[in-house]
């Protein structure tokens, strides 16, 4: 005996409600496919404001009903995505090697300054490195009323200990 049930689907927000995911089911035997009307209707009974893929759910109806098949993950809905920031970085102008060179030591166990290698020199003024800093990234929003701010993970400053002089 054949089974005949109708094509269905789930809708779930992503932790941050800032998406929401439709899961499609075609329909067995001679059960009706989904309808991107019904999944419309749900968005809105859900209180997705904005952000709705009417042409993305009519495709992933479309093909679940053609394929026979369940079509996962379908991005339904989509708000503003936080934009995280980025980390700043340093950008050296001497060779990396000589940064943490040890200095020549004398018998004293004091530095010797008249000993340190010509290249590992620099002169007064002189650009040792650039530090790009961090950027900070911009926060999304949810897709349902009222519109709430979803944070961004904030870019983190350079870690660069500066001695005497820098």
């Amino acid at each position: 005996m054949a089974i005949n049930e109708n094509g269905s689907f789930k809708l779930e927000f992503n932790p941050d409600r800032t998406q929401v995911l439709a899961i499609i089911h075609p329909p067995k035997g001679k059960g009706e496919p989904v309808e991107a009307e019904s999944i419309l209707s749900k968005l809105r009974e859900m209180g997705v404001a904005y952000g709705i893929r009417e042409a993305e759910i009519s495709k992933a109806v479309k093909h679940a009903h053609d394929a026979m098949t369940v079509v996962p993950h379908v991005l339904v809905a989509q708000g503003v995505l936080p934009e995280n920031g980025v980390d700043a970085s340093i950008i050296w102008h001497i060779p990396p090697e000589l940064i943490n060179c040890a200095l020549p030591v004398q018998s004293n166990g004091l530095p010797d300054y008249l000993h340190f290698p010509d290249l590992a020199r620099v002169s007064a003024g002189q650009e040792l490195a650039t530090i790009i800093p961090a950027r900070p990234g911009t926060p999304g929003k949810t897709i349902t009323l009222p519109l709430i701010e979803v944070k961004q993970e904030k870019g983190l400053n350079a870690k660069l200990a500066t001695g005497m002089g820098v």
